[in-house]
């Protein structure tokens, strides 16, 4: 007789890692599947305000006719960053698996390693579009969703390249080093000496300070009061 051969069952968790760290279609549509079909996910999409994105076909869509904007992207990192989608637990879960996806060549080779910013995301391809979105806590501790997706010739190479520009240029700017908030108070006039050997009229209020008119944004003098965007 022979024996029955043992069907290994994978967990959700196992499956859904896959998906994320390695791209795995087969796992993706596993997943899609599990969650009630393409169907019931585009409505849950609608729902939380993802207008770009709908599924109409299985993985691998060699086509691009499954479709999503950026918009759409950093919205959706948004939401499960401020607890919308997923119980804390799940989110911080889900952002562990995605600090370890294979492709870390767009995100995260543009802001790079060395002041100590990481970096939790997830990238896709097909020959005429290259996409990533990431969460990323930044050395001076923002937090921010970044989405790129960059339309291209079949396969051209320039497009991983610029995705890397302007993730360099827009981590720069948001992660500049804080600077104080407001001016410095005026300073207060010391009292007046006494004159004659009299003391000065008891409660009397100390002379004046005129004060100074503010500095416009845009002058010098006051580059160490600006405070950096984002």
């Amino acid at each position: 007789a022979r024996r029955a051969q043992r069907r290994r069952r994978t967990s959700a968790l196992e499956v859904a890692s896959r998906m994320i760290i390695n791209s795995d279609n087969t796992a993706t549509n596993m997943i899609i599947d599990a969650l009630g079909g393409t169907e019931v996910l585009n409505q849950k999409f609608a729902e939380w305000g993802l207008t770009a994105t709908v599924l109409r076909n299985p993985l691998p869509d060699l086509e691009g006719t499954n479709t999503t904007s950026t918009r759409d992207l950093a919205m959706l990192m948004a939401l499960v960053d401020q607890g919308g989608l997923l119980s804390p637990r799940s989110r911080d879960r889900l952002v562990s698996i995605m600090q370890r996806t294979a492709n870390r060549s767009l995100i995260p080779t543009g802001i790079g390693n060395q002041d100590g910013t990481i970096v939790a995301n997830k990238t896709g391809d097909i020959a005429t579009l290259l996409g990533d979105v990431a969460l990323v806590d930044t050395a001076n501790g923002h937090r921010y969703a970044l989405a790129l997706l960059v339309q291209r010739p079949d396969n051209d190479g320039r497009a991983s390249e610029l995705i890397r520009r302007l993730t360099e240029i827009t981590h720069s700017e948001i992660n500049q080093p804080l600077s104080p908030v407001g001016r410095p108070p005026d300073p207060v006039a010391p009292p007046l000496p006494a004159l004659d050997g009299e003391s000065p009229a008891e409660g009397a209020a100390p002379p004046a300070v005129e004060s100074q008119p503010a500095l416009p944004a845009n002058s010098p003098g006051q580059s160490g009061n600006a405070v950096p965007p984002g």
